[in-house]
């Protein structure tokens, strides 16, 4: 998610706060006719999922998902009504211990008083390498960007992540900053490709990928693959997928897919799900659009109407290099630019491409969201934990399961549970959703994995009105489930709202688990606040956030 503040990239909570207030939206129609980029701006102010929870919060609202409920625990009748939704759906404990727990980042590096997040975890395996990325704001000066400003952290394992170096930040191309959103993946040669949001020379947010051919030890610094002639481009929440060529089954290609805002072209202006590949291990790339929301001719119509695509997710075929792109999609119809109201519908969708990523098909709905995209878990006063709606995605076989949160569950109707659909045929059709989980607390930010023995679903549970766990729910056929701990202690919220990083959106921890397969094993990676800090500031401590490693 993006997490950079007003001083360095032209300010993400106030500027949109200030947009919002003058652009279209409000009960009267314009005095003057809407442009495109008034309309885009006012209605991603409105919409936009990323920052908008914690503004909230901030601006003293209340929210409804996740809200923090009255300790100690939860209620008998709240307690009994999740047990025996979860009985339902026959998810148990495994008995299984926690394994072991070590951590990624080397938190003597953090020097800068209070620029202590590391945070938003990716990983890739290759053998006994390892490789872990992660936001780091040790590196960003708070007074905004600056030639050296980078937030692309990584550190790499020879052992399986047994331990673990921390690699400091992959290198800065030069005139550009890295500034975070990490996802990795590795090929069948051993070599690490590395994504993240990189701010360009002409001011734009734009995508670039690093590989490094070592292990992981050094990385190259990033190749720009985003559109070049497209003037302050801003994109969003890469991701990254290696697998087989189509057409060369002993080839492996590199696919990144991210969020787009507002592009025009020759026809239209449109906001889209762009993907970029590589055939070349990573060297050169070819940018193409998976799918595209159109927006209405602000020239010849007074149209608000607004859509978007949010944490896009690749996926390739194993078997035959089919890459599908998964996305969440928000449409706002706002035809009279709020003289009516506007209608928001919410959807998981999938484009699918059989040429290497060169061209797409049509869309394909994977299932409607019940509730809003976005929201936040209240942990504590001032410790706030934003999170939105992002589906996670593997293939198993023949099958292609999916996995969100999302709202409405009976055992918990206002917080976050999981949801779980399946397709047998490629992504053409889908199941029907059903709740993976149905907790009275929450759970969030999932990430899905398969191998021989089933699926494997890594999410944060929230095991107390204040208190987060990470655990993975694992089934052999997606209809009975075991539940096993990942983490070998629980932790709190840290002071989010305002921030105590200086260089951190509000509302920002965690935000996200990296989970994949390697040597047989399930290895994951996430944000964790544990450990705790003294220093002139907090003379009586506050927790750190820290990235963290298990190997099951």
């Amino acid at each position: 998610m993006r997490k950079a503040l007003a001083v360095a990239l032209g300010g993400v909570a106030a500027g949109v706060a200030m947009v919002a207030a003058t652009g279209p939206g409000s009960a009267a129609p314009p005095t003057k006719p809407v442009t495109a980029t008034d309309r885009v701006n006012a209605e991603k102010a409105r919409f936009h999922p990323y920052e908008s929870a914690a503004r909230r919060i901030a601006n003293g609202e209340h929210l409804t998902w996740g809200a923090r409920r009255t300790e100690p625990g939860v209620s008998p009748g709240v307690a009994a009504r999740a047990a025996t939704a979860a009985a339902a759906l026959r998810v148990q404990p495994s008995g299984q211990a926690a394994p072991a727990n070590v951590r990624v980042n080397d938190p003597t590096t953090d020097t800068l008083l209070d620029q202590t997040t590391q945070s938003e975890t990716a990983i890739a395996a290759a053998g006994r390498r390892v490789v872990v990325g992660y936001n780091d704001s040790q590196r960003f000066h708070p007074a905004g960007l600056t030639a050296a400003a980078n937030l692309s952290g990584y550190a790499y394992s020879a052992d399986g992540g047994a331990t673990f170096t921390d690699g400091g930040v992959i290198p800065n191309a030069p005139g550009t900053e890295n500034v975070g959103d990490p996802w990795l993946g590795s090929d069948r040669a051993g070599r690490f490709f590395y994504s993240t949001l990189v701010v360009g020379t002409d001011g734009s947010l734009g995508v670039g990928v690093a590989r490094s051919t070592d292990g992981g030890t050094t990385f190259s610094a990033p190749v720009l693959v985003n559109p070049a002639d497209v003037p302050y481009y801003q994109a969003d929440k890469p991701a990254l997928a290696v697998g087989r060529d189509p057409l060369r089954a002993s080839q492996d290609n590199v696919y990144v897919a991210w969020d787009d805002l507002f592009i025009c072209d020759t026809t239209s202006c449109f906001d889209g799900l762009p993907v970029t590949r590589s055939t070349d291990g990573g060297q050169t790339f070819h940018t193409t659009w998976a799918a595209r929301y159109v927006l209405p001719d602000s020239v010849t119509t007074l149209d608000c109407s607004f859509g978007q695509y949010f944490g896009s997710q690749p996926l390739v075929d194993p078997k035959d290099g089919t890459l599908r792109v998964f996305s969440m999609k928000i449409v706002i119809s706002d035809p009279t630019c709020g003289v009516d109201p506007a209608t928001e519908t919410i959807t998981q969708v999938v484009t699918t491409s059989t040429d290497g990523g060169q061209s797409f098909g049509p869309e394909t709905t994977v299932a409607t969201l019940s509730g809003a995209p976005e929201g936040a878990l209240d942990l504590g006063p001032g410790k706030v934990m934003r999170t939105a709606s992002f589906l996670s995605v593997a293939q198993r076989g023949g099958t292609i399961a999916a996995v969100w949160p999302d709202h409405g569950a009976p055992g918990s109707p206002t917080g976050y549970n999981l949801r779980w659909a399946t397709s047998d045929d490629g992504g053409s059709t889908w199941s029907t959703p059903v709740w993976l989980t149905n907790d009275a607390l929450d759970w969030v930010q999932p990430s899905l994995v398969a191998d021989d023995h089933g699926w494997h679903v890594t999410a944060y549970q929230r095991t107390s009105t204040s208190r987060l766990s990470v655990t993975t729910l694992t089934s052999e056929d997606g209809t009975e489930w075991t539940s096993s701990p990942l983490t070998t202690a629980s932790f709190g919220g840290v002071p989010t709202v305002p921030q105590f990083d200086p260089v951190i959106a509000w509302g920002y921890m965690g935000d996200s688990i990296a989970s994949t397969i390697s040597g047989g094993h399930l290895i994951a990676a996430w944000g964790d606040t544990r450990d705790v800090v003294r220093n002139a500031l907090w003379p009586q401590g506050r927790n750190d956030p820290d990235v963290f490693f298990a190997r099951r």
